[in-house]
């Protein structure tokens, strides 16, 4: 990564996953709104966090399951290309001599990993407890975080801070997904977890234009001044408030047509049809896919008498 590209590869993948893990989240907290404030009577699950965030795929042959894990399949497409990338360019005279290829490649092999893992887990090819998803990918950035640590050896000041910056992110990653596994109905969880992954693609691309700035406009930071580490803090605190607004901004505009439900309005409310053990299974994260389809198709909405 010692080059604005080897900064802005990992950023865009932080970035793109991010952003459609936020979108994704938001769009199936707001479906299950409108089914819930009376704006539609088509059953519509109930909210729970999930790592992958599958696309529709209807009647498609490869989909049993009517849904495809793009995100997992680009995952680990992605990672894949960068393992080769890093193999590849870390031979000189026939040897390997570069280690900071060898940590890249390593790092690209845990999320890939972790992306093959959301895929044979989305098919039920592995039969795992709910929430499995998350130990694959927080192993990852686990990984990542440990790496990070160990690759800042010989650095200058600003080169070193902007990294530890980098750590900070990635373990309160951790923590927060840690959290939202433990508690998949936590949606506000989610959402946070998907800020500091977008947060972490933000700033590997500024950290980037800091060590590595690719056009004779950018500002060239004294990497050995003490003034760039609270330069380097204030701007990460920047780029916080930024992604923070971008994404309040996103849900302001998805949620924008609730504003006056129906059921309210009218006084219409979710008919009780189901039993209360039924509606206990459907609120439990032990529920299957299939099960918890059979249940909201007996949930319609009705006026009160």
């Amino acid at each position: 990564m010692g080059t604005f590209a080897g900064h802005a590869l990992p950023g865009s993948f932080f970035l793109l996953f991010g952003i459609w893990s936020a979108i994704f989240q938001l769009r199936k907290y707001y479906r299950r709104k409108r089914f819930e404030l009376g704006f539609t009577s088509v059953p519509v699950e109930v909210y729970r966090n999930q790592m992958t965030t599958p696309c529709p795929c209807p009647g498609s042959s490869c989909c049993s399951t009517r849904k495809l894990p793009l995100d997992s399949i680009i995952k680990a497409t992605c990672c894949a290309i960068g393992i080769i990338g890093e193999v590849y360019t870390g031979f000189n005279g026939g040897k390997f001599v570069y280690i900071g290829n060898a940590q890249h490649a390593t790092m690209f092999s845990m999320f890939l990993l972790s992306g093959v893992f959301e895929i044979l887990n989305f098919y039920r090819i592995l039969r795992l407890p709910p929430a499995s998803d998350y130990f694959a990918t927080f192993l990852a950035i686990t990984t990542e975080g440990i790496l990070f640590v160990f690759h800042l050896h010989g650095r200058t000041p600003a080169d070193i801070y902007v990294h530890t910056i980098l750590i900070y992110a990635v373990l309160l990653t951790i923590a927060v997904g840690t959290y939202e596994a433990v508690n998949l109905r936590s949606h506000i969880a989610g959402l946070l977890r998907s800020i500091l992954i977008i947060l972490q693609g933000t700033w590997f691309w500024h950290v980037g234009a800091i060590l590595y700035p690719p056009v004779s406009w950018l500002p060239v930071w004294d990497e050995l001044a003490v003034e760039s580490i609270p330069r380097a803090a204030n701007v990460f605190c920047q780029h916080v408030l930024l992604v923070f607004a971008c994404v309040l901004l996103t849900a302001t505009v998805m949620g924008y047509g609730l504003r006056n439900p129906p059921a309210r309005l009218k006084g219409d409310q979710p008919d009780s049809c189901i039993s209360s053990d039924q509606q206990r299974l459907l609120d439990s994260d032990e529920i299957s896919d299939d099960e918890e389809t059979e249940l909201l198709e007996m949930r319609t909405w009705k006026p009160l008498k």
